[in-house]
């Protein structure tokens, strides 16, 4: 696998950790690559959320692009069970102050749920 990682799709927030706490972020999907075994890797990361990059892998590039945009949807959905959110980073505050949350629905669609077992 390359060092440096081909990204395909990113977007920008900002995190909001249950104390509050805002962070910028961007959660980043790369193209995947075919490793010398055989197997698929697609890296992914969530600057800001999480502090390296991930591999995931998969037997072939579609299966391994799907399965890392699942990781990130588990991540996020426990991110926010665990009182976390995310801010559009370029909204303002509505006309009573309240920032313009993330929904998690629309930025991950039905890749925001549970991990099955939970």
């Amino acid at each position: 696998m390359s060092s440096e990682p081909d990204w395909i799709a990113t977007t920008e927030l900002v995190w909001v950790d249950p104390d509050g706490t805002r962070r910028p972020g961007r959660i980043a999907v790369a193209r995947p690559v075919q490793r010398e075994t055989g197997e698929w890797g697609c890296q992914v990361h969530a600057v800001g959320f999480e502090r390296r990059t991930r591999t995931i892998f998969g037997a072939s590039s579609w299966q391994a692009l799907q399965l890392a945009l699942q990781f990130i949807g588990y991540d996020v959905h426990r991110y926010v069970e665990e009182g976390g959110s995310m801010l559009w980073p370029s909204e303002p505050a509505d006309d009573e102050g309240e920032d313009q949350r993330y929904s998690p629905e629309l930025l991950l669609g039905p890749l925001f749920r549970a991990p099955k077992g939970t």
